[in-house]
């Protein structure tokens, strides 16, 4: 919001003013959660460009009055853009389905991290995988932080549904109907970490419109004749992938040093088992019919 409303506007106090406004706004009371949980420290896919690591998930959001309840969320590693794919249930044919479409649409990726369901790691997804020459890459069991990053974005995808429902005063069952609503406000909006950029703009090189040029009136009225010329396309292809590569070692560098920042600050004590020991474990990552969100159990290390 802070970007989004410092570009076309000066407004005094502005950060003051945003937090107030967020303090008091009804909606997010109903579907913001109280507390965050952390993920552990561990080693991480990490993408140095645009589609080397691709994360996806299905992510359930019930019943609608067609014949959709589940999103298959596909996210780029670097630049945090996503599409989002509505089917009945979650199975291997929606999944190569939206593979083939991002070949189509912006080339294959050489990772492909998930989890390891069942409508990922079946026959089907190894012959098309093998035809197309990706390699698909699974999370360990009861570790959800290791693809941590589309388990952040699919509770943003929710956050903004329940918003939107809330907002205009339509049935739960109504949510595909906002579907190209929330890809396009999470696509376009200026996150930090992306260094003041949109996904749409790191991804694509596109420019990241906001909704407020709907509503800002330009300074003048005068408008630029552009000439294209067919014989600079070279040329501007090469200024495109410049501008991506500038943009894409900026945020690795910008990451680099929160990472370093937040290893600096984690306090921990060292691990005193070995491969053989039985250990005992605990899972709040997911919320249970009592007041406490933990669940215990033993582990045998292998």
């Amino acid at each position: 919001m802070l970007l989004a409303l410092k570009e076309p506007f000066y407004i005094t106090k502005l950060e003051e003013k945003v937090a107030k406004f967020v303090r008091q706004c009804l909606l997010c009371k109903h579907f913001k959660g109280p507390r965050q949980i952390p993920r552990p420290y561990g080693p991480l896919l990490k993408a140095n460009e645009r589609n080397e690591v691709v994360d996806w998930e299905f992510l359930s959001l019930g019943e609608s009055f067609g014949d959709s309840s589940y999103l298959l969320v596909v996210k780029d590693g670097i630049s945090h853009f996503y599409e989002l794919f509505p089917c009945a249930m979650p199975t291997a044919y929606i999944a190569t389905e939206a593979l083939t479409l991002w070949y189509a649409r912006y080339g294959m990726p050489k990772p492909l991290l998930s989890d390891q369901g069942t409508h990922f790691r079946n026959e089907t997804m190894n012959h098309l995988a093998a035809r197309l020459k990706v390699q698909l890459t699974f999370t360990p069991v009861y570790s959800p932080w290791i693809n941590g990053t589309v388990e952040r974005l699919n509770k943003d995808v929710l956050q903004v549904f329940r918003a939107l429902l809330m907002e205009y005063g339509l049935d739960d069952h109504k949510w595909p109907h906002l579907l190209p609503a929330v890809q396009a406000h999470l696509n376009y909006t200026r996150v930090q970490s992306l260094t003041g950029r949109a996904p749409i703009e790191v991804f694509t090189a596109l420019p990241a419109l906001s909704a407020l040029t709907a509503i800002v009136v330009p300074a003048t009225t005068a408008r630029n004749q552009l000439v294209a010329n067919l014989e600079d396309i070279g040329d501007f292809m090469e200024q495109m992938r410049s501008s991506l590569h500038t943009i894409h070692e900026e945020l690795l560098d910008v990451k680099e040093r929160q990472r370093t920042r937040d290893i600096v600050a984690h306090t921990g004590t060292p691990t005193n088992f070995d491969i053989g020991d039985f250990v005992l474990r605990s899972r709040i990552d997911q919320r249970l019919p009592t007041a406490s969100c933990w669940i215990i159990g033993s582990a045998h290390l292998r």
